[in-house]
């Protein structure tokens, strides 16, 4: 696998890690699990010069290597993409990336490496794009990311043998803006580890982090990027104090997450708490390993994903696992990751609009009890070991050489029958085949 602009054990939520880094290491660790051996290959500049960690959390299939440009400087995510040929050539000469039969790319950077490692190669290329420029440009309504991302993102859906996308919405965003051919846009949703995040006592979780003597809490997790919508959760318990004084003074809202690439986002978030009069009531808090951040799931009493741009929403689907109930936008994978009954779905960014729906859920504790069980029910099954089965399913047809073969969307979304057959299409030849995946 490569992962080449962030490191899968760098801890989400800061920097440039995120949901990609989730999705990686616990795709990956599944992989190793099921019998893969998994090498992934990142150039993270914030973890340069760490060499290769092996059999990581002691998963003898998996390893992880840094790669370090020649002339040792480290480079942001923009100026990575600067790079492109000289990372491929040293990864290409890698021996674990020499004796893989599959290159899984994750991001564009990734996958733009990727094709030029198999170019004089007989190995097939897969990619997980996670975010499209042209979709988040279309988000924010302005040029956020460069055309040469949406140029180069095209070509390599044209050019990839498998894109595998997060979602029904992101599928259509791949056809729709990349023009990727139908029959080589395949959606594998990602998963969540449940024995984390799973239902725990509320009163348990708030006395561990040391909240005992709050009342109700809203929760947001995730990077503070203008993308991301922190300034919505912010607004929205601001409308909340408008709305019902007495309610928001029970109610406080806690941001886990840091900055990502704009350095100044949270001293402009801890600006924007104090503008609106909510300072007193806004608590920032680094991000999270799992297991904490499986505490704060469970602490909360609603988690709010009020994201303009979303390929799915990882931290919807492991609050959904804890039983928590989510108030999401509707927007890319978050309007299938977050279902009626488990949570609600918000059409519009007016923080007037979400600070109502809040006001609602906090009012409701009958409410809230009800979707978290179901939540938590339906997010039952959709495990890693699910998302790791049905991409190795796709990775044989792929070196089979067999595309899909049925163009309608719900034929299209792993996990139904035409999905979960699709491993054993593959030919002898495929399925004999030493398996080593370089993702």
């Amino acid at each position: 696998m490569l992962s080449l602009h962030t490191n899968p054990l760098q801890q989400p939520g800061q920097g440039d890690a995120g949901g990609l880094n989730v999705y990686v290491l616990n795709l990956g660790r599944e992989l190793a699990r099921i019998g893969c051996q998994v090498d992934i290959f990142t150039a993270d500049p914030s973890t340069a010069g760490s060499g290769t960690v092996r059999a990581p959390f002691g998963e003898p299939g998996l390893c992880v290597h840094q790669i370090d440009l020649p002339d040792g400087e480290a480079l942001d995510k923009g100026r990575l993409a600067e790079r492109i040929p000289e990372l491929a050539a040293r990864i290409g000469a890698h021996p674990a990336c020499a004796a893989a039969d599959i290159l899984h790319a994750h991001y564009w950077i990734s996958a733009a490496v990727a094709r030029r490692i198999a170019a004089p190669r007989d190995v097939p290329v897969v990619s997980t794009m996670h975010t499209l420029g042209a979709v988040k440009n279309e988000a924010v309504g302005y040029q956020l990311e460069p055309q040469a991302r949406i140029d180069a993102e095209r070509r390599i859906a044209a050019g990839v043998d498998l894109l595998i996308a997060n979602a029904g919405r992101d599928r259509q965003d791949h056809l729709r803006h990349l023009g990727a051919p139908a029959r080589r846009v395949q959606v594998i949703r990602p998963g969540v580890d449940t024995s984390v995040f799973r239902p725990r006592a509320q009163a348990a979780a708030r006395e561990r982090l040391g909240l005992s003597g709050r009342d109700l809490i809203a929760l947001y997790v995730g990077r503070l990027q203008h993308v991301k919508g922190p300034d919505i959760a912010i607004g929205a318990l601001a409308g909340l104090a408008r709305l019902n004084p007495a309610l928001a003074e029970r109610t406080s809202l806690t941001v886990v997450g840091e900055s990502s690439g704009e350095r100044s986002a949270l001293s402009r978030a801890r600006e924007l708490a104090g503008r609106l009069g909510v300072g007193q009531r806004v608590d920032f808090v680094p991000p999270a390993p799992a297991e904490e951040l499986a505490q704060w799931y469970a602490a909360a009493d609603v988690l709010l994903v009020p994201s303009r741009s979303e390929s799915f929403g990882l931290v919807a689907l492991e609050a959904a696992a804890s039983g928590l109930p989510v108030l999401a936008s509707a927007v890319g994978g978050l309007s299938e990751a977050v279902t009626a009954s488990a949570g609600v779905l918000m059409h519009s960014g007016d923080t007037g609009v979400w600070a109502r729906e809040l006001e609602l859920l906090l009012l409701d504790p009958d409410r809230r009890s009800e979707m978290g069980v179901r939540a938590a029910r339906e997010a039952a099954g959709q495990t890693w070991r699910r998302a790791a089965e049905q991409t190795v399913a796709a990775y044989r047809r792929v070196l089979a050489g067999e595309r899909l073969s049925v163009p309608d969307d719900e034929a299209l979304l792993c996990g139904t029958a035409q999905g979960a057959a699709g491993g054993s299409a593959a030919t002898a030849q495929a399925r004999s085949r030493e398996r080593s995946w370089a993702s």
